[in-house]
């Protein structure tokens, strides 16, 4: 079976974007009407790493945050998280954390501001330090393949992983506004499947590769649940129903508590039943990293869902 070449396990490797999120509030509330903003971690690649960490994974990130408080608090936060941040740089003055503004209602506006950004300057050096020996499997999200060094270094680390034996996934986090072309982002993500064991994302972002050919694909499918195509058919997962506050940080949830899963020697129906469940938890709760469930509310969740 396709599946029996993903060896998922510990210690994870979580590469990409991580800033600051702020929530209008009081929650419902649009950006334009808000007394106040409540801040959370966020990012896609930090959310991933705290997903995994709270469902008791060893994960640590390769990252870029400012020089200034707001990269600070960034780090403190994954620490606080238990997340292992020696492979975070902090950027030169100039570069900036990215900044995530948004409403926890249904069809959300977002203010993303990612000028100079923090993240987008991990390098070749970062990379090189990493001892390989320790990692059992790398993540990468696309956002990190959108410009230089940050682009090289994320090929050079998936290049450097699989010389190594670890296993490969990608996370398409596809945003069209990140590039300067279609075109563009097919090529560079076409380089990153190649290096992939497993690849994730929705259908508009499994379009952005022209060929997945060599990797299992993962197909998120949002409320409709997800396809994992597998050879010889696909295997079909639905997903809990809930009321949705808002729609981002579910597949972060997703895909952190999945793999955790997995790390843990469960079987892949599991492991999607507890990601899917742990998707449908943060899309009807407030924030984003915060509102990832651990175990114990990830299982008494399900049971009131009526999930085993």
């Amino acid at each position: 079976m396709i599946l029996n070449h993903l060896n998922v396990k510990a210690p994870f490797l979580v590469l990409g974007r991580v800033g600051l999120d702020l929530y209008a509030d009081p929650p419902g509330s649009k950006i334009i009407d808000a007394t106040h903003f409540v801040a959370d971690l966020g990012g896609s690649a930090g959310n991933i790493a705290v997903a995994l960490a709270k469902a008791g994974a060893d994960v640590g990130m390769i990252s870029g945050v400012s020089s200034d408080p707001v990269g600070a608090r960034t780090l403190h936060k994954l620490r606080e998280y238990g997340v292992d941040t020696r492979h975070i740089i902090q950027a030169a003055h100039g570069y900036s954390n990215t900044l995530a503004i948004t409403e926890s209602i249904n069809a959300p506006e977002i203010a993303l501001y990612r000028n100079q950004a923090a993240d987008l300057q991990i390098d070749d050096a970062q990379i090189d330090a990493i001892d390989w020996s320790n990692i059992g499997t790398l993540v990468i999200t696309g956002s990190a393949l959108g410009a230089s060094p940050s682009r090289e270094a994320t090929l050079l680390a998936l290049d450097l992983a699989k010389q190594h034996g670890v296993t490969t996934i990608f996370d398409l986090d596809y945003r069209a506004a990140a590039w300067p072309s279609p075109e563009c982002a097919r090529a560079q993500y076409q380089l990153a499947c190649e290096l992939s064991d497993l690849v994730v994302g929705n259908d508009d972002e499994i379009a952005v590769c022209s060929d997945t050919k060599g990797a299992t694909v993962l197909e998120k499918r949002g409320a409709e649940g997800s396809i994992l195509h597998t050879s010889p058919k696909p295997m079909v997962f639905g997903t809990l129903k809930v009321d949705a506050l808002k729609p981002f940080g579910a597949g972060d949830a997703f895909l952190g508590t999945l793999l955790a899963t997995l790390a843990m020697g469960r079987d892949w129906p599991t492991a999607i039943e507890r990601g899917s469940a742990a998707a449908a938890y943060v899309v009807s709760t407030i924030g984003c990293a915060s509102a990832i469930p651990t175990p114990d509310q990830l299982d008494a969740f399900m049971l009131n869902h009526g999930a085993r």
